[in-house]
């Protein structure tokens, strides 16, 4: 089918891509983890499947591409490689072949629409998550109540939220440099980094369709505050860029003194605030973080349930470690395959990181979809007419810095877009 013969979209349609996004990205329920990543419970992939075969059966979608089966060929390979180097076949092999084809058909249905949806979605979800977040500063006993009454899941303690009936999850409490306890604002997601960089990212798409347009931009606005809610040092991070990305794009006189009087004072800002100080100083990596891992790892090593999840710099060393213990082809969709599992324990679990797709899938694949990315990144600031073809490359590395989004569908559409994109349609 062409893109170019595409029909309008109808409720089904948003529908599905509101789900898709809400509940299968932001994964604020364990079940929709297991689209990804299954643990013996492939029955919680069948809803979005089972509504995905129906979308492609309603658009007469066909998967017989040519770019599609080189991929497709190149994945499978991969996966054959891997079978003989464990001598196991894995659940996680067809769900990963499954999520390529969901982000192609992103591509092929949606076309560069979904990057509008998204960023509607991700505004109206945020209006939604900034009025709770209040509730849950002014009154924090009545929203707790409510917020467990309301939840589609009962949360273990060890858990990052509390509750999700999701339009918003309550999130755990932080202290703050008074002594008190301050809430973050998770959203809709699981985890309040998580939420900052979908946050992010819909500001990038709202920034590139508005011509970095600022006065009078609502959306903007309402995801500026709820990035600052999420007091994620991963999301204000990635807003230093897009400051970066504003500057290069605006044609402003005086443009260096510009930047001296607002950008720096605004990114210094940043820096003091008394979270980011705290996790910065938490995040290096040295000695001392290693020898606490490795007495925590002592002092949980009878628990099944317990996790020790390193801060992101020391989780990138980990992950050099299992890079250069199999580099070719890594260590595959089980993780206790990894070195750090495998020889470490069990029950270190790394964060998302800039090269946990190197270690997870050896550096010639990686490498690969490196470069997709970068292609990518070139070609959308051709289709949107903007200054800084490596920005999109450098935002979506950095949020991956905390956060796996390579093979979460719409996410990995972003990257495999220049792939199967033919611009014969207008974004809305």
């Amino acid at each position: 089918m062409s893109i170019a013969k595409l029909n309008k979209l109808d409720r089904f349609d948003y529908l599905y891509f509101l789900i898709i996004v809400v509940v299968y990205a932001g994964m604020a329920l364990p079940y929709a983890k297991n689209m990804f990543n299954p643990k013996g419970e492939i029955m919680a992939a069948i809803i979005p499947y089972t509504l995905t075969a129906i979308l492609l059966i309603k658009h007469k979608v066909s998967f017989f591409n040519r770019r599609l089966l080189i991929v497709t060929g190149i994945y499978i390979f991969w996966c054959f490689l891997q079978i003989l180097k464990y001598n196991k076949l894995y659940d996680g092999f067809f769900l990963s072949i499954a999520n390529i084809y969901l982000g192609y058909s992103f591509i092929v249905i949606y076309g560069i629409r979904m990057f509008y949806l998204y960023e509607r979605i991700l505004i109206a979800f945020s209006i939604i998550a900034i009025v709770c977040w209040f509730f849950q500063l002014l009154v924090p006993a009545m929203m707790t109540s409510f917020m467990k009454a309301t939840s589609l899941y009962n949360y273990p303690k060890a858990s990052t939220i509390l509750a999700n009936n999701i339009f918003f999850s309550l999130s755990d409490y932080v202290r703050d440099s008074r002594g008190g306890y301050f809430p973050r604002n998770a959203g809709f997601s699981w985890e309040p980094g998580r939420y900052a960089c979908m946050v992010i990212m819909a500001m990038f798409f709202n920034l590139i369709r508005t011509k970095f347009t600022i006065k009078k931009n609502r959306g903007l606005l309402i995801l500026s505050v709820a990035l600052i809610s999420t007091q994620s040092t991963t999301g204000l991070g990635c807003l230093m860029l897009l400051f970066l990305f504003y500057g290069l794009n605006v044609s402003v006189k005086f443009r260096p003194i510009i930047f001296i009087i607002v950008v720096i004072p605004v990114v210094g800002g940043i820096f003091l605030l008394p979270f980011m100080g705290d996790k910065i100083s938490e995040i290096w990596f040295n000695e001392e973080s290693i020898n606490q891992i490795e007495h925590s790892v002592k002092y949980l090593h009878n628990s099944e349930k317990d996790i020790i999840v390193p801060q992101r710099f020391t989780a990138l060393a980990l992950e050099m470690l299992n890079i250069w213990d199999s580099p070719l082809l890594g260590y595959g969709v089980d993780s206790y395959n990894s070195y750090v599992k495998s020889a470490m324990s069990p029950l270190i679990s790394l964060p998302g990181g800039l090269l946990k797709i190197v270690s997870q899938y050896g550096i010639p694949l990686s490498l690969l979809v490196y470069f997709q990315l970068y292609k990518t990144s070139k070609y959308f600031s051709k289709l949107y007419n903007y200054k800084g073809g490596w920005v999109l490359f450098a935002l979506f590395a950095l949020l991956s810095l905390s956060y796996p989004f390579w093979f979460v569908p719409f996410f990995s559409s972003i990257w495999m877009l220049q792939l199967f994109y033919k611009k014969n349609i207008k974004s809305l």
